[in-house]
C-alpha cells in the first residue's frame, strides 16, 4: 500500500512537471518527466505483474513502443553505402568539397534531433502501462477520473482569470505568443482548446455518475448518498465543465471549436441512444439488448429517447453559439485561407520522396524548407506539419507510419467497444473516451496536441483508464 501511494505520487509528480512548463516543450522536464514515468513502470511490472488474460493492451503498447524506437535509432546510423540514406547527405557532401567516405549518409536528416525525439515519443506509451498496471479496480479509476475532472477544470479557471486579469502572461513567465487568446497552461492555443475539451467530456461524465450514483457509490463508500452530497457535486462538476468550455472559447481556436463540437455531439448521442439499454456478454452475437418490454427497434430508440436526444443537442448547438462565438468570428475574419493547406501539399511532397524509410523523428523543420512552395509565403518557420498523421508518416515512412496509426486506432477501438458492450454503469466514461478520442482524431488532421508531451500524457492516461473499465469484471470491480 505504502508502495502503490509512492508511485501514485510519482506519476502525479510527472503530470506537474510537464503542465507547469508550458505543456514540457523543454528538453530539461520533459527527459524529467521520462525517467520518473519509466521508474514508475519498472517498480508497478515488478510488484504488479502483468495480468493474465487481459495484457493484450500492455502488449501491443510496448511492442509499438520498441518497434517505433527501434526504428528511428535505426534511422540515426550510419548507412554502408548509403543505402536507404537520404539524398540531403549527399547534397551536403558536395557543398562542403569533402571526400564521400568522410560524411556517412543515414537515412534521418537530423540524427540527434531523431535521438532525443525518443524521449517525447516514449512518454506516452510509458504512461499507458504505468496507469494500466497502477490503477486496475474500478474504484481506482472513479478516483482518478474525477480527480481529471477536476484538475482541469481548476486549470481552466486558472487560466480564465489568468487571461482576463493579466492577459500578458502565461502560467509563471510572459507571453511572448497568441497574444489575445487564452492558451495557459499551454504556449499553443490549439493545444489548449483540445484539452480543455477533453477536460469538459470527462466532467460532463462525471456529471451524469454523480446524477445516476451518487458521490458515496462513485467512490465506493459505503451507506448511500445524501441528495445534498449528490446536488453539490452536480453543482461541481457542471461548473467546472462550464469553465472548461468558456476556456475553450477564449482559446478563438477553429479547430478546437470544431472537434470539440463534435465530440459533445457523439457524447450526447451515445448517452441519449444507449440510457436504459442492457449490457450483452461478450460473444453472444449482439452489442446491447433491449430493456425488457421494449424489444426491436422501438423499444431501442423510442420516441421519447430520440426526442431528449434532439432537444440535447439543439440545447448543445445553443451553448456552443454562445461560448465559441469568438472561435466563429475569427474565421468569419480570416477566411477559408489557412497557409497550413498550403503547407501539406509541400508535405505530402516530402512524403512521396521518402515514401519507404521517412526523415526521422524530429528532423522535419530542418528538412521541410526544400519543399515549401514560395506560394505559401516567406513569414514564420514550420517545426511541425500541423498534420499528426501527416507527420508521423513523414518521420517514419509511410508502411511503419500507417501500421502505428492503425494499431492504436484498432486497439482503441476494441476497448471501447468491449466497454460499450459489457460494462453498462461506466458507460459514461467510455462514451467520453469514445467522444475524446473523436474530438482528438479530427484536431489531429489540423494541428499538433498529440505531439504535445502535457496532452500526450492526459490522453495516455485516460486511454489505460478506459482500458481497465473495459477489461473489467463487473463482480471484480470494486476491489
Amino acid at each position: 500500500m505504502i508502495v502503490h501511494s509512492i508511485l501514485t505520487a510519482l506519476f502525479a509528480l510527472c503530470f506537474a512537471i510537464v503542465l507547469m512548463t508550458d505543456g514540457g516543450v523543454y528538453p530539461l522536464t520533459v527527459s524529467l518527466a521520462a525517467v520518473l514515468m519509466a521508474l514508475v513502470l519498472a517498480v508497478a511490472s515488478l510488484r504488479q505483474p502483468w495480468p493474465k488474460g487481459r495484457a493484450w493492451p500492455l502488449v501491443t503498447c510496448s511492442m509499438l513502443w520498441l518497434l517505433v524506437v527501434g526504428w528511428t535509432i535505426l534511422q540515426t546510423l550510419p548507412l554502408p553505402g548509403d543505402i536507404l540514406a537520404n539524398p540531403a547527405w549527399s547534397t551536403l557532401r558536395q557543398a562542403i568539397a569533402v571526400p564521400s567516405g568522410s560524411v556517412q549518409g543515414r537515412i534521418s536528416v537530423a540524427a540527434d534531433d531523431s535521438l532525443y525525439a525518443i524521449i517525447p515519443i516514449s512518454l506516452p506509451f510509458v504512461t499507458f502501462m504505468a496507469a494500466f498496471l497502477l490503477f486496475r479496480t474500478d474504484r481506482e479509476v472513479a478516483k482518478l477520473w474525477r480527480v481529471i475532472g477536476v484538475v482541469g477544470g481548476c486549470l481552466a479557471v486558472f487560466a480564465i482569470v489568468q487571461s482576463v486579469v493579466f492577459p500578458d502572461t502565461l502560467m509563471f513567465s510572459r507571453k511572448e505568443a497568441y497574444l489575445g487568446s487564452l492558451t495557459a497552461p499551454f504556449v499553443n492555443r490549439n493545444t489548449a482548446a483540445t484539452f480543455y475539451g477533453v477536460v469538459a467530456l470527462v466532467l460532463a461524465s462525471q456529471t451524469l455518475l454523480s446524477l445516476r450514483d451518487g458521490p458515496a457509490q462513485q467512490t465506493g463508500r459505503a451507506g448511500g448518498s445524501s441528495s445534498e452530497a449528490r446536488i453539490r457535486d452536480l453543482f461541481l462538476f457542471g461548473s467546472l465543465a462550464l469553465a472548461s468550455l468558456v476556456a475553450l472559447a477564449l482559446t478563438q481556436s477553429r479547430g478546437g471549436a470544431l472537434s470539440a463540437f463534435v465530440g459533445f455531439a457523439v457524447f450526447l448521442l451515445g448517452t441519449g441512444f444507449t440510457a436504459g439499454v442492457k449490457t450483452q456478454a461478450v460473444g453472444q452475437g449482439r452489442f446491447f439488448s433491449s430493456t425488457p418490454g421494449r424489444q426491436g427497434v422501438a423499444g431501442k430508440f423510442g420516441r421519447r429517447r430520440i426526442f431528449v436526444v434532439v432537444i440535447a443537442l439543439v440545447c448543445f448547438a445553443a451553448l456552443a453559439f454562445l461560448l465559441l462565438g469568438r472561435a466563429v468570428l475569427r474565421a468569419e475574419r480570416q477566411g477559408p485561407e489557412d497557409s497550413r493547406f498550403c503547407i501539406y501539399r509541400g508535405v505530402i511532397d516530402a512524403i512521396d520522396t521518402n515514401f519507404w524509410q521517412g526523415i526521422g523523428a524530429g528532423s522535419f523543420r530542418y528538412y521541410f524548407a526544400a519543399f515549401r512552395s514560395p506560394e505559401c509565403g516567406i513569414v514564420g518557420g514550420w517545426f511541425r506539419a500541423h498534420d499528426v498523421y501527416l507527420d508521423t508518416v513523414l518521420a517514419l515512412g509511410l508502411p511503419l507510419g500507417l501500421l502505428v496509426i492503425a494499431t492504436i486506432a484498432a486497439a482503441l477501438t476494441c476497448l471501447l467497444a468491449r466497454g460499450m458492450m459489457t460494462r453498462r454503469r461506466q458507460r459514461p466514461i467510455i462514451l467520453a473516451m469514445i467522444a475524446a478520442t473523436v474530438l482528438v482524431a479530427i484536431h489531429a488532421c489540423l494541428d499538433f496536441s498529440l505531439q504535445i508531451p502535457g496532452f500526450a500524457l492526459l490522453f495516455a492516461l485516460m486511454a489505460a483508464l478506459t482500458a481497465n473499465v473495459s477489461l473489467n469484471r463487473s463482480g471484480k470491480s470494486a476491489r
